[in-house]
């Protein structure tokens, strides 16, 4: 397979050792990413996670949001962000109309969204 120019996998092998990320004193390296992105890749897999499915990203910006989101690529799935600001029923509305197979989100108490 040929590695697609400007993708994570480019970035890990041409530059693995510079930053590709930032928060606060957190960084991650392209090559950190691209294999944290693998190991979550093959979760979602296990998982039943495949190709052409839409997979619901609901969490805080953070360092983990392009590990998701690169994991989710891998996959060849669609990335629909929720944002965890909206309320109950919103969320709910957003849900239920997206035709999401699988939500990942940082919630302390996720149990808020299992009604939608």
């Amino acid at each position: 397979m040929s590695i697609l120019p400007n993708s994570v996998e480019y970035w890990a092998a041409n530059r693995p050792d510079d930053v590709a990320f930032l928060e606060g004193d957190r960084r991650m390296t392209w090559s950190e990413l691209n294999d944290a992105a693998n190991r979550v890749a093959h979760g979602l897999a296990a998982r039943g996670v495949v190709a052409g499915d839409i997979v619901v990203l609901r969490t805080q910006i953070r360092i983990e949001w392009p590990v998701l989101s690169d994991a989710i690529g891998k996959l060849r799935c669609s990335l629909l962000g929720l944002n965890w600001r909206l309320t109950p029923a919103e969320t709910q509305y957003v849900l239920s109309n997206s035709g999401a197979q699988v939500v990942v989100c940082d919630d302390e108490d996720p149990a808020a969204l299992k009604p939608a």
